[in-house]
């Protein structure tokens, strides 16, 4: 029934032992995420952004792991719709924003060279009426700079421009700077560009992997476009030597992916700065 109402309604799904599988895995994980922050079982682990000049590591993007005593490490793709679902993002996202906040001052104060730390935040999180109020609070309990954070989103966010634009602009009077997460894989990218507040611009994974004769174009245009604006450009999900000579000629500023590192703990990621 509920996979037929995912589907759209007025439809119907046929039970298989495979369904059943999933959906009792997934009514469980539900139960475990309840008491999950409380129970310390969330981690942030982060991904070096590397400006593709100087080949400098000068941030990170801060990305959550579920450490499950049941399931094990559980990725955010599998248990971040669950979270929505059940009304926990918000607190959930809340700890991430303090914990990068934490994280990021404490590289401020090593002298690293560390220059901003990415947080992803959902729908949900920028709808709330407490959202601002709350990021104002977690920048004053860290003394962290303002200018260190750049919150993403993902174009889903801004589907209503007006809200979003208020939200957003209250954001940068505060000194935050905002990203729009996976660019170019939704109709309307081009007309926010415009109106809304945005700092960077993240160029998708789909569009890096994909550098065929049209992709190059793709990407190359996208590029170009940003540098005009004076948006600043990050390549997602590099993963091989081609990927990243063909946006460093574009003139991409920076670069994040496998081929520079995977998900780092604070104490790696540490070192690395450093």
């Amino acid at each position: 029934m509920y996979v037929a109402k995912r589907n759209g309604r007025n439809t119907y799904e046929m039970s298989s032992s495979s369904s059943n599988e999933r959906i009792i895995k997934t009514i469980s994980m539900e139960n475990e995420l309840k008491y999950a922050l409380e129970r310390h079982e969330f981690q942030l682990v982060y991904q070096p952004l590397i400006d593709l000049k100087t080949s400098d590591v000068i941030g990170a993007e801060a990305l959550i792991r579920w450490n499950s005593a049941k399931f094990g490490t559980v990725y955010p793709n599998e248990f971040l719709p669950i979270l929505e679902e059940v009304g926990l993002i918000v607190p959930v996202g809340k700890w991430v924003l303090e914990e990068a906040c934490k994280q990021m001052k404490a590289w401020t104060e090593l002298n690293s060279k560390a220059s901003k730390i990415g947080v992803n935040v959902s729908p949900i999180q920028l709808k709330s009426s407490r959202f601002v109020a709350e990021m104002e609070q977690i920048l004053q309990k860290t003394d962290l700079e303002p200018h260190f954070l750049e919150l993403e989103i993902t174009e889903s966010v801004i589907q209503n421009s007006q809200e979003s634009k208020k939200v957003l602009n209250r954001l940068r009077s505060l000194g935050v700077k905002v990203a729009m997460d996976d660019f170019g894989t939704c109709y309307s990218s081009l007309s926010y560009l415009k109106h809304l507040p945005i700092n960077t611009l993240k160029i998708d994974k789909s569009f890096i992997d994909d550098l065929d004769e049209v992709g190059k174009v793709l990407v190359e245009t996208i590029i170009q476009m940003g540098k005009k604006l004076n948006f600043d450009l990050t390549a997602e999900g590099i993963e091989n030597e081609e990927q990243l000579q063909f946006v460093t000629e574009q003139g991409c500023h920076i670069g994040q992916g496998y081929l520079f590192d995977k998900p780092l703990p604070p104490e790696e990621m540490s070192r690395l700065l450093n």
